[in-house]
């Protein structure tokens, strides 16, 4: 089980949103690599960044000066995403020294687009879910598609996708509990890793995670928990080894 400490940026800082709601920001830190080198120092072998100002936006590289000063602080591979609408954007990323990128939007409206992505980048281009209630969210969380969640899990797997994120977004940031059903009928309908994120606020959760003993469920982003104390990443690296 992975554990991806998150570090979601929005004007160059690091800042949490509750449910994705710009209205509900909390500022964390004004300096997101020194939270970057935090996190590493625990242990932690990957860190999930997002744009959030890209997401929301539909610009890509708001914030990639942050991310790059991230990339540089730390000896660990980084997951980025926020905002990343073309292959170019990939290929930049990926030239900024970022170990994946993470697609969305554009994966989940254009196939060709998914296509493309998951041919050229493989394991290093990963898709994003979001889900509530069943739908998929787009656009930073700001719009829903007609697509349902497994079959949207399905199309992405079919189309080539090698990881794919799952969000919960009724949970994420409330520091409530993951979506366990959700995760595991996603796991149960493709045969790629699946990365839980939403919810996740304790290492009772991560464990309870690892006791559903899917093979496809192979980590977990921790966010919002992180910051305000709840979660003890140093604890939970030492049951899960990373």
């Amino acid at each position: 089980m992975i554990l991806y400490p998150a570090i979601d940026l929005m004007g160059g800082r690091c800042v949490r949103l509750s449910q994705g709601k710009r209205s509900e920001c909390t500022v964390y830190s004004d300096n997101p690599a020194e939270m970057a080198e935090k996190w590493a120092a625990m242990g932690s072998k990957w860190l999930h960044v997002i744009d959030l100002d890209g997401a929301i936006d539909g610009v890509c590289f708001s914030n990639r000066d942050a991310i790059i000063e991230i990339v540089n602080a730390v000896k660990i591979p980084v997951q980025v995403g926020g905002g990343i609408r073309t292959a170019d954007n990939v290929r930049r990323y990926l030239g900024d020294g970022v170990a994946r990128v993470i697609v969305g939007t554009s994966a989940l409206q254009s196939r060709d687009f998914a296509r493309e992505v998951f041919s050229e980048f493989g394991e290093k281009a990963a898709v994003s879910i979001d889900s509530a209630d069943g739908r998929v969210a787009v656009k930073g969380w700001t719009g829903y598609t007609g697509l349902e969640t497994v079959a949207a899990a399905r199309m992405m797997r079919d189309d080539g996708a090698k990881v794919i994120i799952l969000t919960d977004i009724r949970r994420d940031g409330m520091l409530t509990e993951p979506n366990y059903e959700m995760m595991l009928d996603v796991a149960d309908a493709v045969d790629v890793p699946v990365i839980a994120a939403g919810g996740v606020s304790s290492v009772k959760h991560v464990e309870r995670l690892a006791s559903l003993n899917h093979p496809n469920i192979s980590g977990a982003i921790i966010g919002k928990a992180l910051y305000t104390g709840k979660f003890d990443l140093a604890d939970a690296i030492k049951k899960f080894p990373q």
